[in-house]
C-alpha cells in the first residue's frame, strides 16, 4: 500500500528541497563530484504552468511564478 507517493509527500510537507540537498551532498562525499545544475532546486521548480487554455476560460486565474 502507499507505493510510489513518497515524492508528493516530500512536496506536501515541505522537505523535497532538504532531501535533494541530501541527495547531492552524499553524492559529492562518494564520488567526489555532482552535476552543479542537477541539484540547484528551489521551491518554484515544483509549481507547474496553468494551461493557457485554463487562463483563457477562467480570467480569474492567474498564471504561476517564472511562466
Amino acid at each position: 500500500a502507499f507505493e510510489n507517493h513518497r515524492w508528493l509527500d516530500l512536496l506536501r510537507s515541505g522537505k523535497a528541497i532538504e532531501k535533494i540537498t541530501a541527495k547531492g551532498v552524499a553524492l559529492k562525499a562518494q564520488y567526489g563530484w555532482i552535476l552543479p545544475a542537477a541539484f540547484n532546486i528551489t521551491q518554484d521548480k515544483f509549481i507547474y504552468p496553468i494551461p493557457a487554455r485554463e487562463l483563457l476560460i477562467n480570467t480569474s486565474l492567474v498564471q504561476n511564478p517564472g511562466y
